[in-house]
């Protein structure tokens, strides 16, 4: 049997539309899917901690496996791999070998032999299947097609039941409260104009509980000033834990605890799922995937 390695990057968002990519290659191509989130984004002491938290689906189609690391594919050292430069480390991250300068996303190296078509702006990779390597790496920042990767994750991989765990404050709440993502770190999302939207929310006499998802404090911190003037301060939720005053994204300091910087996506990402109406910046990979859970239904993007 033949094998797929996807070696994930940056964050949770990125992470799962890269999956879902490698979920389709993984079928038109027969080989068995490996996920390796080894790295220092979410592991600790080098632990797979995508089967920690993900259970997959295994199907007719993606086919079953109980491989948890790359090394215990059975004889790897054995075996062909491509790209080249995975060849004795498949024990390494794709932050290793960027780190290293070396070519690494897997589009790099099949240049020339991957066939593009567009398709009212979409790109599709036809003829993964002429690589005979009985091991291919795979390591990208985001997948080529949205909606495909998306439903991808909605079929195939599961959240264990075990860290589905949304707060009492905002349980009861569900389906009737407002859910609004801001992402501040690289200020590319129009905080300001969501800032504006809480605040008028807040004015209106029978206004909605409002769950905000940030990566950042300056942004809880902005937020509960807007409350505290409207004096309405019980009706704000979070889950982030509001560890720095700086520009510091939340998710990515080193002083997080894995598990709990996990569990806190994981249980974001549930509670805009849920809620009755979504606002986001639609560029954020993070709010892909609650928007395709919900059919795209009841979002006003920022």
């Amino acid at each position: 049997m033949k094998y797929l390695i996807v070696k994930s990057m940056a964050g949770i968002g990125n992470r799962l539309s890269t999956i879902g990519e490698a979920i389709h290659y993984a079928i038109i191509s027969k080989r068995y899917l490996i996920i390796d989130w080894t790295d220092h984004m979410f592991s600790a002491n080098k632990e797979n901690a995508f089967y920690k938290y993900f259970n997959v689906l295994y199907d007719a189609q993606l086919f079953r496996h109980n491989i948890i690391i790359p090394t215990d594919i059975p004889n790897y050292e054995t075996k062909s791999v491509h790209p080249l430069c995975w060849t004795k480390h498949l024990a390494k991250t794709g932050y290793d070998c960027m780190k290293n300068h070396t070519t690494w996303k897997l589009d790099d190296y099949y240049k020339g032999k991957v066939i593009y078509s567009t398709n009212q702006g979409v790109f599709n990779i036809h003829n993964i299947n002429t690589y005979k390597q009985d091991i291919l790496v795979y390591t990208n920042v985001v997948g080529l097609r949205r909606d495909r990767d998306m439903n991808y994750i909605k079929k195939y991989i599961q959240i264990k039941s075990e860290y589905l765990k949304i707060p009492a404050s905002i349980i009861h709440k569900l389906g009737n409260y407002i859910a609004i993502h801001i992402r501040y770190t690289d200020k590319k999302c129009n905080y300001t104009k969501a800032l504006r939207i809480i605040n008028n929310l807040l004015l209106t006499p029978s206004h909605s509980n409002i769950y905000v998802a940030t990566d950042s404090s300056i942004i809880i911190d902005k937020v509960n000033r807007i409350a505290k003037i409207h004096n309405k301060t019980d009706t704000i939720h979070y889950i982030t834990k509001p560890l720095s005053r700086t520009d510091s994204n939340i998710h990515y300091r080193g002083d997080y605890n894995k598990h709990d910087k996990i569990q806190d996506i994981i249980t974001e990402l549930q509670v805009l799922t849920h809620a009755r109406q979504l606002i986001c910046w639609d560029f954020s990979t993070f709010t892909w995937l609650p928007q395709c859970y919900r059919g795209y239904k009841n979002i006003v993007y920022l």
